[in-house]
């Protein structure tokens, strides 16, 4: 039960840090709903292939603002590191289709006696717009704080931020989630979270409320 608790508070202090501001900002959002779907293939233990499918929707959710298609090739060296590259082809209007290319350093380490996962990953992220060829690369860098002491859910919180190179050499941009793994059955997973994305150091930021609702399928 102590560690329950430790647990508990440990969780409660996270979100009061990252989340604190939320309720003194006055800027109008955009409410936008991300929705999808994930197949994750095993080859063996260190070795897993991902395809990821995924619409976003802006403007209150009244218009679809991308619609990506992503694979992914993850190694596993052991339970505390893995790397993994990820391509990803966007579609958007106007002729704003994107390629983007990933690749993410990724640490995992389990507090077991709260029952709680400490995860960083560390992204360096290049895209592409295929009609007019511009570039935009970025070093983006998560940590996240999961809790699973729980059967079936395991609720998980996580900051990011987002650096841009290209001359610019500055943050663009901060995003905040709050969600929940549910583990529906041994093979199927569904992710909701909650979120605020924020741009900085633009002329006009934008801010957004993320709705985000991704099924996880196992085989």
């Amino acid at each position: 039960m102590d560690s329950y608790r430790k647990a508990h508070l440990f969780l409660l202090l996270f979100f009061l840090a990252g989340f604190q501001s939320w309720g003194q900002e006055t800027i109008e959002r955009d409410n936008e709903l991300w929705s999808g779907i994930s197949l994750r293939y095993k080859l063996n233990k260190k070795i897993q292939f991902g395809l990821d499918q995924q619409v976003r929707m802006s403007q209150n959710m009244n218009a679809i603002r991308s619609s990506l298609f992503e694979f992914s090739a993850r190694y596993r060296f052991n339970k505390h590191f893995s790397l993994k590259g990820q391509y990803r082809y966007t579609i958007r209007n106007g002729n704003r289709n994107v390629n983007r290319f990933t690749m993410d350093a990724n640490l995992k380490w389990k507090w077991k006696k709260a029952d709680l996962t400490f995860e960083y990953r560390a992204r360096f992220q290049h895209s592409m717009v295929v009609f007019t060829g511009e570039p935009a690369s970025y070093f983006r860098n998560r940590p996240k704080l999961s809790y699973y002491g729980f059967k079936k859910i395991e609720p998980f919180i996580s900051y990011e931020n987002f650096y841009k190179f290209n001359q610019h050499n500055e943050f663009r941009g901060h995003r905040y989630l709050l969600g929940v793994d549910i583990k529906l059955n041994k093979d199927l997973d569904l992710t909701l979270s909650y979120g605020i994305d924020q741009e900085t150091n633009t002329k006009s930021p934008n801010s957004r409320n993320l709705f985000v609702a991704v099924l996880k399928y196992d085989f």
